[in-house]
């Protein structure tokens, strides 16, 4: 995933960007509360809203090679809001999340498997087979086990929609509206 449409994106109005990004909220709390396990299959740049998804699934097999990945929303005058920090950081531990997210930061795959942001790494080629091949692996296992085993162990992330204090589509609608953002975007899009 190239992220989100960010020219789609700089034509939406307030009350569009603001229903855009509830969806957008909705998606990833549906990916982390998800009854079955999720298996992103990342086979070439993933940055932003690409990141945001992979994050809230189960187990993310990334292709090697210069494929850059990450949350750069601070490089285009945006906030990344509690939830996506609090799910980055479960991945990477506060350290790493704390400078790669207030740099807005890109990462190689390599880098983004030895910090923990993705699990594992497979040639260009083989990334879906071998998301499949896990996701069949997980298939095989006791259902009653697992099912409360994973529920578990993502407790945590699921909680996270709760927990936050924050409304992150009216926060970001606030940000993405600001001369700040306004000018950063207007750059990438020349580019």
């Amino acid at each position: 995933s190239a992220g989100l449409d960010v020219r789609e994106l700089a034509s939406l109005d307030r009350e569009a960007m603001h229903r855009f990004l509830t969806e957008f909220q909705r998606t990833q709390r549906l990916l982390a509360a998800s009854p079955v396990p999720v298996v992103a299959a990342i086979t070439g740049h993933c940055p932003a809203g690409g990141t945001v998804l992979a994050l809230f699934c189960d187990y993310r097999i990334m292709a090697r090679g210069p494929f850059s990945i990450g949350l750069n929303e601070v490089q285009v005058g945006l906030y990344p809001g509690e939830v996506i920090a609090s799910a980055f950081t479960r991945l990477v531990g506060s350290r790493r999340a704390a400078d790669l997210l207030t740099r807005g930061a890109l990462i190689d795959a390599e880098a983004a498997a030895v910090a923990g942001l993705v699990d594992e790494l497979a040639e260009p080629a083989a990334v879906v087979q071998r998301a499949c091949a896990y996701a069949t692996e997980l298939l095989t296992l006791p259902p009653n086990a697992y099912r409360r085993t994973r529920q578990l162990v993502r407790r945590e992330l699921t909680q996270l929609f709760d927990a936050s204090r924050e409304d992150l589509a009216t926060v970001i609608a606030e940000h993405f509206f600001s001369d700040e953002t306004r000018q950063r975007m207007a750059a990438l899009l020349r580019k």
